[in-house]
């Protein structure tokens, strides 16, 4: 742990860079069925402040580059608003996702509520971050501290001292030194050839315009619970991800849909989380950002299907991974992203997936009902025309979207939604192409 102050590792430099440019947040809903008193939740985040370094953290440019600071914090801003309708939170969240956190200001949190009438009917609080301070992870365990102090329990643990070093100190000893130099010229190459590849692949279009001051637009969709288990079951059995499934097939609808379905290199975003792989490895619930983001294209063909795709990309990305480019692409981060931005050349990618897995927030708080949570991440303008946030909920697989606003209609982004749930619902009823031709998927 870090006392007071520390410098933001390359990752986190790169989010914070892009939010200098537009607004980059993390916006988490949660609907909550006989919440506590309001006043409750006032003494329940002044508590989560005290004991929670990521609540009393500011972020400053220094000698050249981003540190997070702990001092000269003001409270957490609570803004309470009366709940109208079960769609208000929707619309408060968009609005969050385009409002910049004053990040020298602190703290890098912020909350909305919206009130219920009476004490027996729902509520909805929404949690907006700057994105240098929370991941899947670290986002969870602060949610699930906050609904343990506002229903009444005690949070466990002493006072965390700061925040944890940045990922970069972690990085295992191949991604570092002369091996990790050589290993980044060699992603360096892998990563020109692609553009190279994506720049002269058949079928290309103009790459969609950059929009400055576009806002982001939220939307949302499932998949139902009998589907979702079957997917689970069905890609355990081919050796593949649900990450690189769910990727396969956001990626062809929106090759469908955006791009008319004719052959082309598409680019696609994931992003690995660095947590398990560190040394040693961070905790889930320490707070911080410790993720990478890992661009990739893909020649898309008319007999190309959810499985066929899907195989694909696990080899390209199983192999990526295996070389150690995940941190590779963390430690080269803020180079490209002060790229993307300057050049100004393109659009980062046509579509980007991020797969959380099962959420490990518990269901119930004293007296209070945790029914439901969304989660979204602010889309900049050169970001990717669609933008998925996936994670596990009661057994069902719930899509939260992100796009730019004006550049889809709201019956586009709901034809690709469609088209992903009909993607995913036609794999089950399909086998693989290695399947068809006898031999294992893998």
């Amino acid at each position: 742990m870090t006392r007071g102050s520390r410098p933001l590792g390359a990752f986190e430099t790169a989010l914070s860079l892009s939010d200098d440019h537009s607004p980059l947040n993390v916006v988490a809903a949660l609907h909550l069925e006989a919440p506590p008193p309001e006043a409750d939740l006032r003494e329940a985040l002044a508590d989560l402040q005290r004991t929670q370094p990521e609540c009393r953290t500011r972020l400053v440019r220094q000698r050249g580059g981003f540190r997070f600071l702990q001092e000269d914090v003001p409270g957490i801003p609570l803004r309470v608003l009366p709940r109208r309708d079960d769609e208000h939170w929707l619309e408060i969240a968009e609005a969050e996702a385009n409002q910049r956190i004053e990040a020298a200001r602190g703290p890098l949190l912020r909350f909305t509520y919206l009130a219920p009438p009476t004490s027996s009917e729902n509520g909805d609080l929404i949690l907006t971050s700057h994105h240098s301070l929370l991941d899947g992870d670290s986002g969870q365990a602060l949610v699930e501290r906050l609904l343990r102090r506002w229903a009444g329990a005690p949070l466990p643990g002493t006072s965390a001292p700061g925040l944890p070093e940045p990922a970069d100190r972690f990085f295992p000893p191949s991604a570092r030194g002369a091996r990790g130099a050589l290993g980044a010229a060699a992603f360096m190459a892998r990563q020109m050839m692609d553009e190279l590849l994506h720049r002269v692949s058949p079928g290309r279009r103009a790459e969609p315009s950059i929009r400055p001051g576009a806002r982001t637009h939220l939307s949302r969709f499932r998949l139902s619970a009998e589907t979702t288990g079957e997917l689970a079951v069905a890609a355990r059995r081919r050796r593949l991800t649900l990450n690189s499934v769910l990727s396969a097939a956001v990626l062809l609808a929106v090759w469908r849909r955006r791009y008319g379905g004719r052959p082309r290199r598409l680019r696609g975003i994931t992003f690995p989380n660095l947590r398990p792989y560190l040394k040693p490895a961070v905790a889930a619930d320490a707070p911080g950002c410790y993720f990478s983001l890992m661009r990739y294209s893909e020649l898309l063909g008319k007999d190309d299907d959810t499985w066929s795709v899907a195989e694909r990309l696990q080899e390209r990305l199983g192999g990526a991974f295996r070389r150690g480019e995940k941190f590779t692409a963390a430690a080269m981060a803020p180079l490209a992203m002060r790229m993307s931005i300057s050049g100004r050349a393109g659009r980062m990618a046509a579509a980007a997936l991020s797969y959380v897995g099962p959420l490990r927030l518990a269901r119930v708080y004293g007296g209070t009902r945790l029914a439901g949570l969304q989660a979204f991440i602010s889309t900049p303008d050169i970001g990717p025309e669609y933008s998925g946030l996936v994670f596990l909920w009661d057994d069902r697989l719930e899509f939260n979207v992100m796009t730019l606003e004006g550049e889809m209609s709201d019956d586009e982004v709901g034809a690709i939604g469609q088209d992903v749930v009909a993607r995913l619902e036609a794999a089950l009823a399909s086998p693989s192409r290695g399947q068809r031709r006898g031999r294992g998927a893998g």
